[in-house]
């Protein structure tokens, strides 16, 4: 949680602001660059999780939110079983997402399954 408020994890588009040339798409969807916004809120796959475990309405809130220390502090402000509840599913979609960057194989191979075992 402290690296994502000071947006300071290896997410591809910070990894090329520190010089380093790749391909900065998201490692799940290959459509949009992956900066943390796309990553925990945006993307097509995590969308899929925060709505399975009924946070989409906090999603929606996070996405208002202007910076990813701002993110921190509304996820914190939240009733204790829905703090909770999306702290681990950003820890959960953290790990996920780079065992799938590393190109780890799934148990599933199905991605809508995947999605399912990972949330």
């Amino acid at each position: 949680m402290w690296r994502l408020a000071r947006n300071s994890l290896a997410l591809k588009m910070n990894i090329r602001r520190r010089g380093m040339q790749l391909d900065t798409r998201c490692p799940l969807c290959f459509q949009f660059d992956e900066d943390g916004g796309h990553c925990f809120l945006k993307c097509k796959f995590v969308k899929r999780c925060w709505e399975s475990l009924s946070l989409e309405l906090i999603r929606q809130n996070l996405l208002l939110k202007r910076s990813a220390w701002e993110v921190i502090m509304e996820v914190i402000s939240k009733k204790e079983e829905d703090r909770l509840k999306t702290v681990l599913l950003l820890w959960k979609w953290w790990d996920f997402r780079n065992k799938v960057d590393r190109g780890e194989k799934m148990q599933s191979t199905s991605p809508g399954r995947m999605l399912l075992e990972m949330c």
